[in-house]
Formats: C-alpha cells, sequence, structure tokens
C-alpha cells in the first residue's frame, strides 16, 4: 500500500519537475523573442532552370522596397509577415511564398516559381505555360527561353487568364452541361404535356351523347349541335396549343443541340491543347528534336483540331507534322529521315519536310 503511494507520488513531482521546465523556457523564449531584431534578411528562391531566373533576390527586395517595407533592424512583432508573402506572391510567375524568422535574428522570405513548358504567343495571347497546365503571364521586362507556340492557334481560354487550365474547362463546362440538363427536363416535360393534350383531343372527338329515356327527338337534335359547336372550337383550341408547344418543343431542340454543339467543341478544344502539351513534353525529352527545334507553329483546322509545323535549327526548314494523332510515329519516320538521308544532301535546299501523311516522308525544296 504505501510502496504504491510513494510511485504515485513520485510520478507526481516528475511530472510537475516536467511542466515547470517546460513553462520556465516557454517564458524565456517569450522574453527573447519581445526584444528580438532582425540583424539578417536571408532570400532565398527555387527557380525552375539552373541557369535562368524568373525572379532573383534583387527583384525581391525591390517589390518589398516599393511597397515601403524592410524588415532589417526591425521588431519580430512589428513585421506583418502575411503582408511580405501577399506582396511577394503577387508576381504570378511565384508559385510559393514562406516567409519565417530565426531566434537568431534572421527573416527568412524562400520563394518557389513555376516550371514553364512553354510560351504561349498567338493573337494577342503571351503567356508562359507548365507541364500541369497553370498558366501565368511574363513581366513586362522578364524573359525566360524555352519552346515557343505561335501562328493562327485558338487557345481555350481568355488571353488575359491566369490560373489552371482544367479549373477553367470545369468552370466553363458546368453552365454547359447544367443548360443541356434543363433542356432535357423541358423537353421532357413538353413532350408530356402534348402527349396528355393530345390524348384529351381524342377522346373529345369520340365522345358522343346518348338520348334520355323522356328526351324528345328534337331536344336531342338540339343538343348534339351544340355539342358539335362545342366540340369542334375546343378541338380547334387543343390543335393550336399543341401547335405552340411543338414548336416551343422544336426550338428547344434546336437550342439543346446547339448546346451540345458547343459542349463537343469546347472539349475538344481543351483536349487539343493537353495534347498540344504533352506534344511538347515528348519533345522536350527526345535529344534530337529538343536541340532542334527553334519554334512550333500551331493552327486551329475547320474541325477545331491542332496542326503544327516545326521550325528547325539546322538549315532553313519546317517539319510539318500535321494533326497531333500518331504523333510518335511520325517523329520516329522524321528522325530516321533526317538521321539517313537530309544531311547527305544540302541542307539549304530542303525547305519542308512533310510527315503529315502516316508513313510518307514528303521533302519541299
Amino acid at each position: 500500500m504505501w510502496r504504491r503511494i510513494l510511485y504515485i507520488f513520485a510520478y507526481l513531482v516528475i511530472w510537475s519537475g516536467i511542466v515547470l521546465c517546460i513553462v520556465y523556457v516557454a517564458r524565456l523564449s517569450s522574453a527573447h523573442w519581445d526584444g528580438l531584431h532582425i540583424n539578417e534578411l536571408v532570400i532565398k528562391t527555387h527557380n525552375s532552370h539552373a541557369l535562368q531566373s524568373l525572379i532573383s533576390q534583387d527583384e525581391i527586395i525591390k517589390i518589398l522596397s516599393k511597397n515601403g517595407v524592410n524588415p532589417l533592424h526591425k521588431d519580430v512583432d512589428s513585421i506583418d509577415m502575411s503582408h511580405i508573402r501577399d506582396l511577394v506572391q503577387m508576381k504570378q510567375c511565384v508559385q510559393q511564398c514562406k516567409v519565417w524568422s530565426t531566434y537568431s535574428g534572421k527573416f527568412n522570405i524562400d520563394v518557389k516559381t513555376f516550371t514553364p513548358l512553354f510560351r504561349l504567343m498567338v493573337d494577342g495571347y503571351d503567356c508562359f505555360i507548365t507541364e500541369q497546365g497553370y498558366i501565368f503571364h511574363p513581366d513586362p521586362c522578364g524573359s525566360f527561353y524555352t519552346d515557343i507556340v505561335t501562328g493562327k492557334y485558338q487557345p481555350p481560354f481568355a488571353k488575359d487568364y491566369t490560373g489552371d487550365v482544367k479549373q477553367h474547362f470545369l468552370k466553363e463546362l458546368f453552365p454547359i452541361k447544367k443548360a443541356i440538363k434543363t433542356c432535357l427536363a423541358e423537353e421532357k416535360k413538353s413532350q408530356f404535356q402534348i402527349d396528355s393534350i393530345q390524348k384529351a383531343l381524342k377522346q373529345r372527338k369520340k365522345a358522343k351523347l346518348r338520348k334520355s329515356f323522356f328526351e324528345s327527338s328534337k331536344h336531342f337534335k338540339k343538343r348534339n349541335e351544340d355539342f358539335a359547336k362545342e366540340t369542334d372550337y375546343l378541338c380547334k383550341k387543343l390543335a393550336e396549343e399543341i401547335s405552340q408547344r411543338k414548336e416551343a418543343l422544336s426550338q428547344m431542340q434546336i437550342f439543346k443541340e446547339k448546346t451540345q454543339l458547343m459542349l463537343q467543341q469546347t472539349t475538344n478544344a481543351h483536349s487539343q491543347f493537353y495534347k498540344l502539351l504533352n506534344f511538347i513534353k515528348y519533345l522536350q525529352r527526345d535529344s534530337l528534336f529538343s536541340a532542334e527545334t527553334v519554334q512550333l507553329i500551331a493552327q486551329t483546322t475547320s474541325i477545331g483540331n491542332i496542326s503544327l509545323s516545326l521550325v528547325m535549327r539546322s538549315g532553313d526548314y519546317c517539319l510539318k507534322v500535321g494533326e497531333l494523332q500518331g504523333i510518335e510515329q511520325k517523329l520516329e519516320k522524321a528522325k530516321s529521315f533526317l538521321g539517313k538521308t537530309l544531311y547527305k544532301h544540302k541542307i539549304g535546299e530542303m525547305k519542308e519536310v512533310d510527315v503529315s501523311v502516316d508513313g510518307v516522308v514528303i521533302t519541299r525544296q
């Protein structure tokens, strides 16, 4: 019994000591933190390329200075870290910004930028696009060497759009699908109403009066004539209503078809965009095409697909790839041709190498 009491007492003493130590350290830390001054500013940028930078340490310092922010030689408690983070993240190339200070008086700003896969410069568009399909716009005085897509390509997003293309697609898709769903529900409702009116019309036409036992023939005849006139009038009204509802149903079906076509075009436009994205990834993984490709010329065809040509570095010629179907086979055919045939001749004489037709290489001088 006494041994158990001693164990409990010792247990309480040990934990009381631990709690007192924690409280003491916390008070010391708080006292140190309250009097802490920032004596060093450390800025780290994790850029997307070893030799190129979308944002530099000097640019970050300029952003802070322009907004009257200078954390050096100030108390930690007087610095709004979230404001500094928001200022840096206003740059579209910044993917993530972390801001913190240490007990030694260092103020840290850690910046991670997006990695551009290619630059899109078509018909007023000028933006960088990452491997994940994130879009951001370059600074007016900034530059970054990467593949450039030009031509008459029509992207599936607005010129000033910034953000994830997939999110843009889902946002664009929602009202279209909602409109189609509403059309289908209204179409079903209208068809049911038309069927009900037609059924009532048939029943009215088939309806006949019966002569009562004490009713005279003259009175029955007059009642029949009145009933026939009323039936004709109702039938005309019902026929007009059916005609109006059918016309409205026809217009609704036309609207539904247009909306479905819009859905198809929107889906295809985004599908083509991701095909372009994957094609450029494939190019950059290939040693020959990553070294030889200077520019991609993209066009949107009449059916909404992308047709591509590559401007090559060696010589004055283009490689016409065509639409993005069977692209790997086309490029393998082009590599074989360029490796075995083209370099045996004068490269300056070739104006175009066409591999857009499956299994065929056509050269033009």
